[in-house]
């Protein structure tokens, strides 16, 4: 909080800030100040300042020439630059002053000024940053959207960001949120193909650490299962192989894998003609989503198990799965996501007034769940 004190009395000001500051960090290396979810505060956002050093595998923090903790990628939230070249003080603490005040149309105004100003002839530190920020809030800006056109024009525009952050960030941290996140704004387009494309190249940087490589395959899998469900033998073998792998963890990931495997064996339905083994092969789905340990696996599951439903023609069945992932299974943004899109489709078909009511409670609820 003092600091943030310092940065906004400077801008009052019109100072150009840390006058003097130039000369002692060329001593110590530059300070950066680092935000991310402590999981020994239950995700609380921290931060904290230090020397650090970046990579894919996360972000290190820098003590004595040290490393004194290592962050993952999935933890780390932004980090503010003691020095970003290529950018004046003054103009990072006012992008820094307007995005205190959560307005995501001006920050990203800001931003998107700033990633102008410092051009392609900036370092790479400095356009990873000033990029990442300015995909992060026009993402922000897109998905405050409720109505489908307006969502469709913004989530369009801002896709293509983040493929631009992805390909200069393929070495550094903000590789795995920017291609979550653009994985995610895809398969809300209805590019399920583009989400797992994205997943797969995720998947295969062998500098994040091993738990997110095989949480990415994993998502890629679900992707493709999703982008044409008669790619389950093809996904099968890919979670065969995932198994196989000696370095593939127990626990929620394998929670994950169980139900995606389950998933594979239900039937693709030809036509309006329900497969009369699919009430077999949907029970055993519904079985392992309830053996499931991890929140996120039972949401991946039960957003199947809608899917499954939907084709049997059990509507009713179908809501219930997707209610589960957004009432009570809702960790995971995207699976949620993907049930409120799914309760938005079935109440929309409704003619009676209760549908009607449900089909924009949901729709009004989409932008507070991305």
């Amino acid at each position: 909080m003092a600091r943030r004190w310092v940065y906004r009395t400077l801008l009052l000001f019109g100072l150009t800030a840390f006058a003097v500051a130039p000369s002692a960090l060329a001593q110590q290396g530059s300070v950066e100040r680092v935000f991310y979810r402590d999981r020994a505060q239950d995700g609380k956002i921290v931060d904290s300042s230090f020397e650090i050093k970046e990579s894919a595998k996360g972000v290190e923090l820098i003590v004595g020439g040290k490393t004194k903790q290592l962050i993952s990628p999935a933890d780390v939230v932004k980090i503010d630059y003691g020095n970003a070249a290529g950018v004046t003080k003054a103009d990072q603490l006012k992008a820094m002053a307007i995005e205190d005040t959560k307005d995501a149309g001006k920050t990203l105004a800001e931003y998107s000024d700033l990633v102008k100003k410092a051009g392609t002839g900036a370092p790479e530190k400095t356009r990873r940053y000033l990029q990442f920020r300015e995909a992060t809030w026009a993402t922000k800006v897109a998905d405050s959207k409720a109505d489908a056109k307006d969502f469709l024009t913004e989530a369009t525009k801002v896709a293509a960001k983040w493929d631009g952050v992805i390909q200069i960030s393929k070495k550094s941290w903000e590789v795995w949120p920017a291609s979550r996140t653009a994985a995610r704004l895809q398969m809300e387009l209805g590019f399920y193909d583009k989400a797992a494309a994205i997943l797969a190249t995720l998947g295969n940087i062998k500098e994040l650490p091993l738990e997110l490589q095989f949480e990415a395959k994993l998502a890629e899998a679900a992707a493709t299962l999703r982008a044409n469900p008669a790619q389950g033998l093809t996904v099968e073998g890919l979670l065969d192989q995932i198994e196989k792998d000696k370095d593939f963890p127990t626990g929620p990931l394998k929670d994950r894998l169980v139900v995606l495997k389950a998933v594979t064996k239900v039937p693709v339905p030809k036509g309006d003609a329900v497969d009369p083994k699919a009430g077999e092969a949907v029970a055993k789905l519904r079985d392992a989503v309830e053996a499931a340990k991890d929140p996120i696996a039972k949401a991946v599951g039960y957003n199947f198990l809608g899917d499954a439903y939907a084709a049997m023609k059990q509507s009713r069945d179908a809501q219930w799965s997707y209610l589960w992932v957004d009432t009570v299974f809702n960790q995971d943004v995207d699976e949620r996501v993907i049930a409120c899109r799914k309760l938005i489709e079935i109440f929309d078909l409704g003619s009676d007034e209760a549908s009607k009511e449900r089909t924009v409670q949901f729709r009004d609820k989409l932008p507070r769940v991305r």
